[in-house]
């Protein structure tokens, strides 16, 4: 395999010239044809659900290896405690791996261990992991490759997280802050709202503190007409644009109204 095969990521490029990547979540559909179609609709990366939904490591793997070849990224968000996992998914083909709840600086390192080989993290070595191509190379080589391309992102999404924003940004090995902005606005009391002032000051001391330790900076739970316009100027490198099953579910709704109307105006 040629070295130009070795993490191919649009998202990556995207981020590199200066645009903004849109992701695509997947936590009802984990087909292999999702990044596919992720792709041909424009999204770079894949944000992988195993907190929240029934998919197995599996169903994630598949659907990983399947992103590799369409340049999509593939990022897997695990709960707190399966974090463990990370290594594994990490060596059957994600691109990185997302930690929810992070609150100190203790959780980035933890995330930062199993993401990262030595001598960042404690990650131990699987093979040439499918992102890398399989190449014969030495795995030194592999692994500083996998080190400086794979993902350990932290996802902020409550008071506590918020108020140890500087010591997790602070994190040796992390990448990235990923802003869960629906949970947050629920502990500071706003019930989901994401428009109040002081939930878009805190969302945005979460990105400029990341920006300023030289982290990229992500978005999710912002998605309707009403809230982007608060969330724009901010820096974000990464959003999430939405969800299978709320694409699928707005889609089938625009449809049934469409049909329902021919039909039954005949």
């Amino acid at each position: 395999m040629s070295e130009r095969r070795i993490f191919v990521s649009t998202m990556h490029d995207e981020i590199d010239r200066g645009a903004v990547a849109l992701g695509l979540g997947v936590g009802y559909v984990p087909s292999s044809a999702m990044p596919l179609i992720a792709a041909e609709a424009g999204f770079s990366w894949l944000f992988i659900d195993l907190e929240h939904n029934a998919l197995t490591s599996r169903d994630a793997a598949e659907v990983c290896m399947s992103a590799i070849g369409c340049g999509v990224t593939p990022l897997v968000r695990l709960g707190r405690d399966d974090i463990h996992d990370g290594s594994r998914l990490l060596d059957n083909g994600a691109g990185g791996i997302v930690m929810p709840r992070v609150q100190n600086r203790g959780d980035g390192e933890r995330l930062v261990s199993f993401c990262k080989y030595p001598p960042i993290g404690t990650r131990s070595w699987g093979g040439p992991s499918p992102h890398l191509g399989f190449p014969p190379a030495p795995a030194s080589t592999l692994m500083t490759l996998a080190n400086e391309r794979s993902l350990a992102v932290a996802m902020v999404e409550s008071v506590s997280g918020l108020d140890h924003i500087e010591e997790i940004a602070s994190t040796p090995g992390l990448d990235a802050i990923f802003v869960g902005a629906i949970d947050l606005s629920v502990e500071l009391g706003f019930g989901g709202d994401v428009t109040p002032p002081s939930v878009v000051e805190s969302v945005g001391r979460c990105a400029s503190t990341a920006l300023k330790h030289g982290l990229l900076v992500g978005l999710g739970g912002v998605f309707g007409t009403k809230a982007l316009p608060f969330y724009t100027n901010m820096g974000f490198q990464f959003v999430l644009g939405g969800i299978d099953y709320r694409l699928l579910m707005e889609s089938a709704r625009s449809r049934i109204s469409l049909l329902r109307g021919h039909w039954q105006a005949r």
